[in-house]
């Protein structure tokens, strides 16, 4: 039985199945001194659900448990509770239930032949006294008077993949991650949109703001492009008043990401390494040649035109072709002179296996007055293409040494350093889309072993082997240096320097190709696309970035009474610069290849340059009290100066406010 049709001018495909991704773990292992890491994986088997559970989640007090996470273990299938703690989510028998909340003990539970399953979660005491770091300082859980998700690095090291966004992919409560280019290797995390639910701006929704070890970053996608899952401490997300304290660039919240350093007083040493074979996950069922023209035919008949393009090929129908061989016909439109009746799946046959190698070597410890991490790691990815030159290359560097010169002074460097090679089809936009209008008469070469084209698509074959490539580097260096004065006690002054500098240089090639029928006649030469010449262009662009900040914390107690200060200062300077140049081919020369830009015609020379920069200027300060552990208050502000602003409104301020009760700290409760 068809499920789902899709058709555009001789496009036929049935309803997806799905291919389970296959991952091969090879090597996770550290030695003495030194900690081991081991995994186990296994392969997910998804059940139709059976039903529907329902519910509700409690605290120990039985009081509703509001916007507790339901989820069946395994998949994705998750829920939270409403605000009298029900929730309903669809499960089979033998599904294991996992419901957990910010600050409580996780629970799991069996389904088993009852529909109906309430939970009582009690409080997870260590959790709350666990440190989240938070705008320009930290907190404990039981403090947070916001909105704040925090994932660590001990859910995030269970997922062996190269890719910042897939580690944190379901990983954060509020945070959608859209994904675009799922699958392109060296660049997953391009086109991919991060939201936090009910974050919502005149302009509809907007992504959350990014912070690297305190570092402002410019753009997501480069660091979830390249920084190392492995070296991920912490990842926490503020929402709601908690963010206001990084102003007119946190509409759409704030995402906190740190980086590991030492912990142990020996070194540790540790060495990941994972190898990981790619297939497409989902997969079309794509219609045999006789079942695409039975429905064409069908299709027009209905529409009453029993005489159509299609009427041709209706009488192979009845015949008992072979579609394992290449039956040549007549083609069914005027510009398609032939088509062939073979059994094609193009999905099958461009795509194939890809194969990942990710290494990572970290070394880190402490001693008494220093505490120091470093890392190496290596990416390698061959991409799910079975044609045409397309690979990633990454490295990664990072190095922390934090030194206590004395009681009073400390000094912080945190020092990065990325560099990728990509190399990819210089029209690998259009090679996908051509490759899938492409339908199983559609042969992958002639007669005689030439691209074959149809109905003026050409070989997408050809084109990934004979179109040209493109090779784009990129080199990113992230310095922070921090320096931290304790001139009295319970006073912590920090200054902070980082310069950001990366820098992309991209070089291609566009060259055409011919495709031919399947008796070898010429159709056209794939450059006719791109104004009839070959094409050759480079880009370049420089971004530097420059940040400053001192601030200062405060924290000062009297008796059962906390009060804690933050005033500070940021100044931030952003400056870009790009340029590109291309040239066409001379149709006139005998040899019109292409390879660098002088060689081209000295009548089709293009070029242009872009420029930006600005600058932002901040005030800071927070204040906070909390009452025997158990009545917090805090408010924080700031005071943006941006060069982006109008006249007039260059300055503008912003405030965020909050109060949390810790209910369990109560001595009616205690007992």
């Amino acid at each position: 039985m068809i499920k789902r049709l899709y058709n555009s001018r001789g496009v036929l495909f049935l309803g997806g199945g799905m291919k389970t991704n296959l991952l091969l773990v090879l090597l996770i292992f550290s030695f003495s001194g030194i900690n081991a890491n081991t995994n186990s994986y296994s392969k997910e088997i998804v059940a139709i659900a059976q039903g529907v559970i329902k519910g509700t989640v409690k605290d120990s007090n039985g009081l509703p448990v509001a916007g507790a996470n339901v989820k069946v273990v395994g998949t994705k299938n998750a829920v939270s509770a409403d605000i009298n703690g029900a929730y309903q989510i669809s499960a089979s028998k033998g599904d294991v239930l996992e419901f957990s909340f910010i600050g409580m003990k996780t629970t799991t539970v069996k389904v088993g032949a009852a529909t109906t399953i309430n939970v009582k979660l009690e409080d997870d005491q260590k959790v709350l006294d666990e440190v989240v770091v938070v705008g320009y300082g930290t907190k404990t859980k039981a403090a947070l008077t916001g909105a704040v998700s925090v994932v660590s690095s001990e859910k995030i090291k269970n997922r062996p993949t190269n890719s910042l966004t897939s580690a944190l992919q379901g990983q954060l409560t509020g945070l959608n991650i859209q994904r675009g280019d799922i699958g392109r290797i060296g660049r997953e995390s391009d086109n991919t949109f991060l939201e936090i639910r009910g974050a919502i701006t005149r302009e509809g929704t907007v992504a959350p703001l990014v912070i690297l070890d305190g570092v402002t970053m410019g753009d997501a996608s480069i660091v979830f492009n390249t920084v190392h899952p492995n070296d991920i401490e912490s990842v926490t997300l503020l929402k709601d008043g908690q963010a206001a304290i990084y102003g007119s660039r946190a509409a759409g919240g704030v995402i906190l990401i740190t980086t590991k350093k030492g912990t142990t007083s020996k070194p540790t040493i540790t060495f990941n390494n994972s190898v990981s074979i790619n297939a497409p996950g989902i997969s079309r069922k794509q219609a045999n040649i006789l079942q695409a023209i039975d429905i064409w035919t069908q299709s027009y008949e209905n529409d009453g035109q029993p005489i159509n393009y299609y009427s041709h090929l209706k009488p192979f129908l009845t015949q008992n072709l072979d579609l394992n061989l290449e039956t040549v016909a007549k083609g069914p439109f005027p510009d398609t002179k032939d088509i062939v009746l073979g059994n094609n799946d193009w999905t099958k046959i461009f795509f194939g296996n890809g194969l990942d190698k990710n290494s990572n070597l970290a070394i880190s410890g402490r001693t008494e007055k220093s505490n120091y991490y470093v890392s190496l790691g290596v990416l390698d990815q061959q991409s799910m293409w079975n044609y045409g030159n397309n690979k990633n290359k990454r490295y990664n560097a990072r190095f922390k040494y934090d030194f206590d010169v004395t009681k009073w002074l400390k000094l912080k460097t945190n020092i990065a350093l990325t560099t990728q090679k990509l190399i990819e089809p210089t029209d690998y936009g259009t090679i996908l889309d051509i490759n899938a209008q492409s339908y199983a008469g559609k042969a992958k070469y002639t007669q005689s072993g030439k691209y074959y084209g149809w109905g003026g698509y050409l070989s997408t074959i050809g084109w990934a082997q004979e179109g040209g490539d493109r090779t784009s580097t990129a080199t990113i260096v992230n310095t922070d240096f921090e320096g931290i004065i304790t001139p009295i006690k319970n006073l912590e002054i920090t200054t902070r320097l980082a310069i950001n500098r990366n820098i992309y240089d991209e070089f291609y090639l566009r060259t055409g190709f011919n495709s031919y029928t399947y008796d070898d006649e010429l159709i056209f030469n794939s450059n006719l696309y791109y104004g009839g010449r070959d094409q050759v262009g480079a880009a370049y662009t420089r971004v530097n970035n420059l940040s400053a900040e001192i601030f200062a914390n405060y924290k000062i107690a009297y008796k059962e009474h906390h009060f804690s200060a933050l005033v500070g200062k940021t100044h931030e300077e952003n400056d870009t610069r790009s340029f590109s140049a291309s040239r066409n081919g001379n149709p006139g020369l005998k040899n019109n290849t292409l390879s660098w830009l002088g060689n081209g015609a000295e009548d089709q020379q293009f070029n242009s340059e872009s420029r930006s920069d600005n600058s932002l200027n901040g005030i800071i300060g927070r204040v906070g009290y909390d009452y025997q552990n158990k009545y917090f208050l805090d408010g924080n502000f700031r005071r943006d100066g941006s060069s982006r602003f109008a006249p007039g409104h260059k300055n503008v301020n912003f405030y965020g406010a909050g109060a949390a009760w810790v209910v369990s700290n109560e001595a009616f409760l205690v007992n």
